[in-house]
């Protein structure tokens, strides 16, 4: 297409009516991306100033995002170099024209160019870049710098490759035009306030600041950077008395900058900063920002831009000030990159505390923290008083990086933590605390800055501090003259101190005083905040449920009328996040009808409550399921159906509610008695959806399966059982270790109820649908795969020899099935592999079901050409059966203690003794030949069989024995 046809296409493409035209427009542009010489024509109609804005502006973009897809030489389309080439040598023309935005798309698109083709296909841009540097014309001077400061900022990005490192090797022949830049035309605007002078000089301000932050390093060796510091000092002194005297905004974004500066080389090299002529300077003069707008700052609200940004600077000032305390006292290890650096890190610490952290300036810093910063400032009373819940939202959730108390509060926590000077004040100050009324608003207020400190000293002043007294004597005390902010401020102390130096009498004092604070009646502040002491008190690892159990029935009605009176989602879910806490933690402490109230809570609201509201829900419900243990029936109107709407694919909210939904139906089947209710029953065929489409969570699916089997193996005969083993077979080789354990689980439970329920194994319908799914085909596969790792391999043999002993001829026929008549050969490799690897199983308990396994053939051996392999493994597996008895002494009914030291299956370790799901599986345990099947028991018996079946054969049999086995065996 012609120059005029691709304009009126854009043309009509920029149509503000957005007609079938302009988006048949826009297809045909899309089309001629592929074109030849298409970019190239884009460029020309952004450099012709004739044509319509609109239309440029059109143009460059579309030209902008033909770089990113269609210049690298390797895409599909992609741009020929001669048409590159053309471009390139116009990308710095129109430089004198006026037009920000065009020329920040502009900007932009030689970034892009210049990330694809620095350093190989453009070697010489920065020398290019140079000479464009040396006009007089502001327009000019203002465009070059904008594309100059993308070019820096889109290459400094780049981690791979060569580009960054040669960047930083070219970019010091432009530091010295930037810096004269900037002086001059700073100079120029500070006499006579020139726009476009203002302009240009904060462009090579931030043109300096993007080459200090990307490309030096060591700054204090470089003469032009430290010739800039020095002069950005100057300035920087300069504007903030200017900004006293009037507000100005281009002020107010060099100064920023200036401090952004500052902040980014610390960050970066902390040694370079600190050995600058002029550091201490700086260092001072932010400072003195801290000390002389601390009032302005206190007093200052969100929405006003003039507190806003001294607020700012205030946060830089203590983002600097703790970047170098932490510097010192980690003695510069987190910037020691080479070994000659030592030394300058030395120098550097030896600077800090020898010259700057004196302990004036320390003793002073404290008190200019703890007097201004700490404080709850006006707005902060404001809000707790108009909107409490969102205040105490968002002192739980804001970042300390981007508001001055929060960053004032962490600043103080390294400053007790690392000058004793500062621990010192605190205790002198908590010692010499009057807990008598103030009815000042002013004095409550620097009480509670006071207590703030020592909030924030808990973990340095553990072993210096009786909190057991200091809570009798000052803090319950405070706490009785009922001024909300005090008490907030007492609460959130024992939220530190209580995990750290807190005795068992006075957890006491603090569950009454915590019952006290959740009373309706009080400040709603105080009563959110006693929830989150609440969370401390209890997720601890003292913390002891018989304790708490007085309180129990009272602190839940609280929280559950809390729940009910809360207005937002997030204050609700914090609630309810402490309720699930508690009745974990407390499980069978709690009162019966305190977990039916919460059932009741639960009924109430689901159905005006939002999907993340409905997920707190679901998780209360599944702990209140867990403290009801067999009563759980009792809540089946309330959570079968909610298991089936929250874990149906049909489900609206399946998406977001299906992990918790999964949850509850795992601890309903934990928790119900036997038999199974029908519902459950149902409900089944669900599970299948959920192998399929929840893998992130497979273990809980896996958990489920296991909790069916148990509770009844019958499930699996049918259309479902045969799915789940078919996907469970899919799975196994890429499952991870969690997943396959608790597979592996379901298969040694498998197999032990087919012991219990089938005296004929041929005709079960579960063996079949264990053969026909392929889930066999799977385990053999895995086990037998030489590239599998032997312990991962061995968890596979464990269900397997579960098998082979109590259906040795089922699983040959099995193989045979499905190995197309090579079962001898599959049977011996698996028999041969199990014999091999019982020296790798550490627990006695997986060592006895492989002997138990592998003597189980002998039992039905018959002289045949099988018996053959039989026979020649006899005198290995007897030496292994031999070792077992000289290692385990097995009680007459054979069991062992070692039996029981590892849990038989993961998962249910932790669960209480009188769990349904455990005395299941206890039960089940109970017939394990593992525990009721002496080992030489069996052992008697493959020996008289042998006897019988070989004749004369067997002393010739037994003759292959070592000595060892021989004598352990004459003794049976």
């Amino acid at each position: 297409m012609d120059l005029g046809g691709l304009v009126q296409l854009l043309q009509v493409s920029a149509d503000e009516s957005r007609g079938i035209n302009s988006k048949q427009a826009e297809e045909q542009l899309k089309q001629l991306e592929q074109v030849p010489g298409f970019h190239y024509n884009l460029q020309t109609i952004y450099l012709n100033t004739n044509y319509p804005l609109q239309v440029r502006w059109l143009a460059i973009i579309c030209f902008k995002n033909g770089v990113d897809q269609y210049w690298r030489p390797t895409r599909k389309f992609a741009i020929s170099k001669q048409e590159k080439d053309s471009i390139k040598a116009r990308l710095f023309e129109l430089l004198e024209v006026n037009g920000n935005q065009l020329t920040i798309q502009n900007a932009q698109a030689i970034s892009r160019i210049v990330r694809y083709d620095f350093p190989h296909e453009w070697p010489n841009l920065f020398e290019q870049l140079e000479g464009l540097l040396n006009s007089t014309n502001y327009v000019y001077l203002h465009n070059i710098l904008v594309i100059l400061n993308q070019i820096i900022k889109t290459v400094g990005s780049i981690k791979v490759g060569r580009a960054r490192a040669t960047m930083q090797a070219k970019v010091p022949i432009l530091t010295p035009h930037l810096i004269k830049l900037y002086e001059q035309f700073f100079q120029s605007w500070s006499r006579d306030f020139n726009l476009a002078s203002v302009e240009v000089g904060y462009l090579s301000l931030k043109c300096i600041r993007r080459i200090i932050d990307v490309v030096s390093e060591f700054h204090d060796r470089d003469d032009d950077v430290k010739h800039f510091f020095n002069l950005s000092l100057r300035h920087l002194r300069l504007l903030l008395n200017e900004r006293d005297r009037q507000e100005i905004s281009i002020v107010e974004r060099y100064i920023k900058c200036y401090t952004k500066i500052y902040l980014s080389v610390l960050n970066n090299n902390p040694t370079s900063f600190i050995l600058l002529d002029g550091a201490s300077d700086i260092l001072m003069t932010m400072l003195s920002i801290l000390e002389n707008k601390a009032d302005l700052i206190y007093n200052s609200r969100e929405d006003s831009d003039e507190t806003s940004f001294w607020e700012q600077l205030a946060i830089n000032s203590l983002l600097m000030l703790k970047k170098l305390v932490n510097f010192v006292y980690r003695k510069g290890a987190l910037t020691l990159k080479k070994q000659h650096d030592k030394a300058e890190v030395e120098k550097a610490i030896r600077v800090l505390t020898t010259k700057f952290f004196t302990e004036t300036l320390v003793a002073n810093l404290i008190d200019l923290i703890i007097k201004n910063y700490l404080r709850l400032r006006p707005e902060d009373l404001e809000l707790w008083s108009e909107d409490p819940e969102q205040w105490v939202n968002d002192e739980l959730t804001n970042s300390w990086e981007y508001q001055i108390r929060p960053c004032a509060e962490n600043f103080f926590r390294d400053l007790v933590t690392h000058f004793q000077e500062t621990r010192n004040f605190v205790l002198v100050r908590i010692n010499e605390f009057d807990p008598s009324p103030n009815s000042n608003l002013s004095e409550v207020l620097t009480k509670d800055a006071l207590l703030s400190a020592f909030q924030l000293s808990s973990a340095s002043l553990a072993n210096d501090v009786n909190f057991d007294n200091l809570l009798t004597s000052v803090f319950i005390p405070l706490v009785e003259q009922n001024q909300p902010i005090l008490v907030r401020r007492i609460l959130l102390i024992i939220s530190e101190w209580i995990s750290i130096n807190c005795s068992k009498q006075s957890r006491q004092l603090i569950y009454k005083l915590l019952l006290s604070l959740l009373q309706s009646s009080q400040d709603r502040i105080v009563r959110i905040t006693a929830v989150q002491t609440l969370r401390y008190a209890i997720d601890d690892y003292d913390f002891d449920r018989t304790d708490f159990q007085p309180y129990a029935e009272h602190v839940i009605a609280h929280l559950i009328g809390l729940v009910s009176e809360m207005t937002l989602t997030e204050s609700k879910l914090n609630v309810m996040n402490v309720l699930s806490i508690l009745l974990e933690q407390c499980n069978s402490t709690i009162p019966r009808d305190s977990l039916f109230d919460v059932l009741s809570l639960v009924t109430k609201v689901w159905g005006n409550s939002e999907t993340i509201l409905k997920a707190a829900f679901l998780r209360l419900l599944k702990n209140v399921c867990a403290c009801l243990k067999s009563d759980v029936t009792e809540t089946y109107s309330v959570t079968l159906p909610l298991i089936e709407t929250c874990c149906s694919e049909s489900s609206e909210e399946y998406t977001v509610l299906s992990e918790d939904g999964y949850e509850l139906w795992l601890e309903v089947l934990m928790s119900i008695p036997e038999p199974i209710p029908s519902k459950l029953v149902d409900i089944f065929p669900l599970i299948v959806p959920a192998l399929l489409n929840s893998t992130e969570i497979l273990p809980t699916i896996l958990s489920i399966i296991r909790s069916y089997i148990l509770l009844d193996p019958t499930l699996f005969e049918h259309d479902t059982g045969l799915q789940i083993f078919k996907i469970m077979g899919q799975y196994l080789p890429n499952m991870r270790d969690d997943a396959l354990n608790i597979f592996m689980s379901i298969l040694d439970i498998f197999f032990l109820q087919l012991q219990r329920t089938h005296n004929q194994l041929e005709g079960s319908l579960l063996t079949t649908q264990f053969m026909e799914s392929g889930l066999l085909e799977s385990l053999l596969t895995f086990a037998l795969n030489t590239d599998e790792a032997v312990i991962t391999s061995n968890k596979v043999l464990i269900p397997l020899s579960r098998f082979l002993y109590i259906g040795p001829h089922l699983l040959k026929e099995m193989i045979d099935h499905i190995s197309r008549h090579q079962n001898t050969q599959i049977f011996n490799q698996l028999y041969a592999l199990m014999l091999k690897r019982i020296d790798y199983l550490g627990d006695p308990r997986n060592r006895k079901s492989f002997l138990l396994a592998l003597l189980a053939p002998y039992l039905t051996i018959e002289m045949d050409s099988d018996s053959e392999f039989l026979i020649s493994n006899f005198a290995p597996l007897m030496a292994e059966v031999t070792r077992q008895f000289e290692e385990i002494n097995e009680s007459p009914s054979g069991d062992c203690q070692v039996y029981h030291r590892s849990y038989a299956y993961e998962g249910l370790e932790y669960l209480p003794e009188d769990r349904n799901e455990l005395l299941r599986v206890n039960k089940l345990l109970e017939l394990d030949p593992i525990h009721c099947l002496p080992l030489k028991e069996q052992v008697s018996k493959v020996l008289n069989h042998l006897r019988q079946v070989l004749g004369a054969q067997f002393d010739e049999v037994v003759k292959t024995l070592d000595p060892s086995s021989l004598d352990q065996l004459k003794r049976l």
